[in-house]
């Protein structure tokens, strides 16, 4: 079994602040939003993990999905 540490695991802060982020957008506090997606952007290090070896299929897919969430938010 593999241990994380939840906080170098930031895929859910990541997620939630971009929905936060797309709630303030939607209520037109847009100075918010930016702020949010800036914090987000502070949390990323590089290609989605990255650091986990051969994490098979559902792994991969997972990590795609957060590079594509990353590269929409830049």
């Amino acid at each position: 079994m593999v241990e994380v540490d939840e906080r170098e695991f930031v895929s859910p802060q990541f997620t939630e602040g971009l929905n936060s982020a797309r709630q303030a957008e939607k209520a037109g506090e847009l100075e918010a939003a930016s702020d949010l997606l800036a914090e987000m952007l502070t949390l990323w290090r590089g290609p989605a993990l990255s650091d986990i070896c051969d994490g098979g299929p559902a792994l991969e897919a997972e990590a795609r999905r957060l590079d594509e969430l990353y590269i929409a938010t830049v």
